[in-house]
């Protein structure tokens, strides 16, 4: 048992050190919260590979940079290709927990917070934004069904 409450707790600390942005202390910015549950469910066995979302931003003056987080459930354990892009901007991986061996895509995991990823502040725009996400095969327990959720994702805009 104390292994594996250690484990856990290494876990979580290497997972709270490796998050790729997230606010610090004396940041200003402001959120725009995608709320409506996001899936790639097309039926039993099916999967949509990709999905689009429109999220408006109302306020980039003095805009120094960008970056989207998410509260998402990681799917089918194998899902992989977990991916979005802004806009025409180009496309980035989604946040994905520390693993202790293999691929953290194998193992089931639920991330909610300490996920962000900072892209550059040129893909997005004032108004609407067009957010594509994608969904790719699965890479283990392979039985042909990847699948995954997002509950919300955030935008949040740092300025000067």
């Amino acid at each position: 048992m104390k292994k594996s409450l250690l484990f856990y707790l290494l876990t979580a600390l290497l997972w709270s050190q490796t998050a790729s942005a997230d606010p610090k202390p004396g940041d200003i910015f402001k959120e725009f919260i995608y709320k409506k549950k996001t899936d790639f469910f097309n039926g039993p066995f099916n999967h949509l590979d990709s999905v689009v979302t429109e999220l408006s931003i109302d306020d980039l003056d003095k805009a120094t940079r960008v970056e989207v987080g998410f509260y998402y459930w990681g799917g089918h354990s194998g899902t992989a290709g977990q991916e979005f892009r802004a806009n025409s901007g180009g496309r980035y991986k989604i946040t994905q927990p520390v693993v202790h061996a293999g691929n953290p895509e194998c193992y089931y995991r639920t991330v909610t917070g300490r996920s962000a990823v900072e892209i550059p502040l040129e893909e997005i725009r004032t108004g609407k934004n067009k957010f594509t996400f994608y969904c790719g095969k699965q890479i283990c327990h392979n039985f042909n069904w990847p699948h995954y959720w997002i509950y919300k994702y955030i935008v949040r805009v740092y300025y000067e």
